[in-house]
């Protein structure tokens, strides 16, 4: 079958009659399709993998014309055919890959959070089944996350090690059990059980009673009186690589798991709590299509592997100066995977600051170090970010006060003042200190790092000073605030300030991944290429 796009499409799919009704290694889902025709679903993968990245970034090239992609598609179609028929699709050494969901997937999406460390707990404890609390993540309620994980009693057994956003959500009455497996729960080749009576066969062969599991997860929300549809949760080891001994907990989930009702009723029956289980035992044992939901892992190992690199270590920050530097500096940071991020900044966000700052339009008179650190923690299931509206550091009647709580002191607000201060403060342990600001004009990007136990605030302040002196654009007018108010305001582009502030981001990286200290500036060429000249 040829699609009408340029260059075509050619798809080879399984004979609705003849054709395996059951899924292979390296193939979308078997099922049939909504209309006559007299195919299913259930297209191999017949491409090079590198393919969804484009022909620019080397991936094998496949053929334009339609008769040359037709002879290439049918080649590879044969070979796939010869693997599949030898069970070789998977061999030992290749990426570890799931089953697709079947064609009745549900759109929710459940994040979860598995390391390698928590193998060991699930699979030396004596749990095997239980309740799972999810919370919901997205204003669409279409994506949730695994906050809990508990007994059938329900009593707590484990919390991942989630963000402040996740942790802190309410619950809400989503009912949801969970079932821990030996093994990925396949039929056939590789293929999900499609149907509530192919699910209980597979679950019996490790003593699971779908029917008596439905009929007591029914009854228990009969009696708190939720009639939203259910979700169940099945986790199993899988390894990194095929042949490889299993290395983390994998979770599937089907949703839209419609129980009995406390006000149903069926002609025919009273309407008794004893029917109503026999109803749920009922579905276990039905043909209903089950609805797999998209499962994810958000461990911070596998929800940034998108980045060339993140830190390995996790760092405690400092952050002071929540302006249009600071305020997306620190969104790099968090994505980038340093987490734990506390914002010190007295000003409120005003409207004239949104022309370059990280937040928007509904934080207005909103304190920036609060609305950051909120919206930091909204970046990344893991985000740990606090705001605070008081300067930093306070003064009080013993003197300074500490932060020895902190790894990493970064200074975003471009005062020197606060440099000073920093001399003033006795440190206990060494610390990395980074100073970053932009030049009058936005014109460049003034850089300072070193460690130590103290901070070299005299040493700091010349060389920056001069720096500033040095590279100060020429012709450059003060700006006011606008009519009516003669208070100036510090004139830069937003593209210029994104652009110093991802150089900040990378050099704060750098440096937490032990780069070499020092001081300078990058600053633009008249060519608007990047210079850099150390100080």
């Amino acid at each position: 079958m040829s699609s009408g796009s340029y260059p075509a499409d050619i798809f080879i799919l399984p004979d609705r009659v003849a054709g395996p009704g059951l899924t292979f290694p390296h193939q979308a889902a078997v099922y049939p399709r909504d209309g006559k025709e007299p195919w299913l679903n259930g297209e191999p993968c017949l491409t090079d993998p590198t393919a969804v990245f484009g022909d620019r970034h080397g991936s094998l090239p496949e053929p334009i014309a339609l008769a040359d992609r037709l002879i290439w598609k049918v080649e590879r179609f044969s070979r796939w055919c010869e693997l599949a028929a030898a069970g070789r699709l998977h061999n030992p050494g290749n990426y570890f890959e799931l089953p697709p969901l079947g064609g009745h997937a549900n759109p929710i999406t459940i994040g979860f959070h598995e390391t390698e460390g928590d193998l060991v707990r699930w699979t030396q404890g004596a749990a095997r089944a239980g309740v799972v609390r999810l919370v919901s993540v997205s204003s669409s309620s279409k994506v949730l996350a695994a906050q809990s994980w508990r007994t059938t009693e329900d009593d707590h057994l484990h919390s991942p090690e989630w963000g402040i956003l996740i942790k802190n959500q309410t619950t809400g009455e989503i009912p949801a059990i969970w079932f821990l497996l030996k093994d990925i729960p396949i039929i056939g080749a590789w293929q999900l059980p499609r149907t509530y009576r192919e699910l209980s066969e597979r679950l019996a062969a490790e003593t699971i009673d779908l029917a008596d599991n439905l009929a007591v997860l029914g009854q228990s929300m009969r009696k708190r009186n939720i009639s939203r549809p259910a979700v169940i949760m099945f986790g199993f080891p899988v390894p990194r690589y095929f042949g490889d001994a299993p290395s983390r907990i994998h979770w599937l989930a089907i949703s839209d798991v419609r129980l009995t009702r406390k006000d149903s009723a069926r002609e025919g029956f009273r309407p008794t709590e004893a029917n109503r289980q026999r109803f749920d035992r009922e579905l276990a044992m039905s043909g209903k299509a089950l609805s797999w939901a998209r499962c994810e892992n958000w461990a911070p190992d596998q929800i940034r592997t998108r980045l060339r690199s993140a830190p390995v270590s996790q760092p405690k920050m400092l952050l002071i100066g929540a302006g249009a530097l600071g305020s997306q500096v620190a969104e790099t940071l968090m994505r980038t995977g340093v987490r734990d991020i506390d914002v010190r900044d007295q000003d409120e966000l005003a409207a004239g600051n949104l022309c370059r700052h990280a937040l928007d339009l509904t934080m207005i008179g909103l304190n920036k170090a609060a609305a950051l650190a909120a919206q930091l923690n909204r970046l990344q299931p893991d985000g740990r970010a606090q705001g605070y509206d008081r300067a930093f550091p306070i003064i009080g009647p013993d003197g300074p006060e500490s932060a020895d709580d902190y790894d990493v002191i970064l200074d975003c607000t471009g005062e020197n003042k606060l440099l000073r201060s920093l001399l003033m403060i006795p440190w206990k342990s060494e610390k990395l200190f980074i100073s970053l600001s932009v030049n009058w004009g936005g014109q460049g990007l003034m850089f300072w790092s070193s460690r130590g136990a103290s901070f070299p605030a005299v040493n700091a302040t010349e060389r920056l000073e001069a720096l500033a002196r040095k590279f100060r654009p020429e012709g450059l007018d003060e700006r006011i605030e606008g009519i009516g108010c003669w208070h100036p305001v510090f004139p830069a582009d937003a593209a210029d300030i994104r652009i110093w502030a991802g150089m900040g981001a990378r050099f704060v990286l750098d440096q937490i991944g032990g780069g070499p200290v020092g001081c300078g500036i990058y600053f633009f060429n008249d060519d608007r290429t990047i210079g850099l000249e150390h100080g």
